[in-house]
């Protein structure tokens, strides 16, 4: 697995034999993932092979804001905006023949370098996942990385900024 890059997605990747446990993701990857990097709705980037184009896995940001009212308890101190922004993982989807070799975890970590480097130039508070079942909570819990629930939205996990800063050496 070593050989695996990631990369914007871009006209030159082989989107089309992408497989995963999820239609839904595999669906968004085909149909909808370059549509909306062009509209701004989202960034998706990709793992592929280095000596080929197929897509391995892949993972999408996107800005998001979290309101006020359901803002964790932790969280109180900050000022009394009616919303706080943040960066969202909102996709994240593995080949179904690459799972268990870490490629997962690594597109988190990825995708939370991104937000870092994102957050040079545009301020957010939050990362925020969106883990589309109890699969994906399992997993996220796996990683380790102390994210814990967003009060009052379902499946949302979050981090804080300095965390991810500091989980990252950043």
């Amino acid at each position: 697995m070593t050989d695996i890059v990631f990369e914007d997605l871009n006209a030159d990747h082989d989107v089309g034999s992408f497989d995963c446990k999820k239609p839904d993701f595999v669906t968004f990857l085909q149909n909808n993932a370059r549509r909306n990097d062009k509209k701004g709705l989202g960034h998706t980037v990709v793992a592929v092979r280095s000596s080929d184009r197929a897509v391995k896995g892949y993972y999408t940001l996107c800005g998001s804001v979290l309101l006020r009212e359901n803002l964790p308890e932790a969280e109180l101190g900050l000022p009394r905006y009616p919303s706080i922004p943040g960066v969202l993982l909102a996709k994240l989807a593995v080949h179904k023949d690459y799972g268990g070799h870490k490629l997962g975890s690594r597109l988190v970590m990825s995708a939370m370098a991104d937000a870092v480097e994102a957050s040079k130039k545009v301020g957010w508070r939050f990362f925020m996942i969106d883990a589309y079942d109890d699969d994906a909570l399992a997993f996220y819990d796996h990683l380790k990385l102390g994210l814990m629930p967003v009060p009052k939205i379902e499946r949302r996990l979050y981090l804080p900024i300095e965390t991810i800063r500091a989980v990252l050496g950043a």
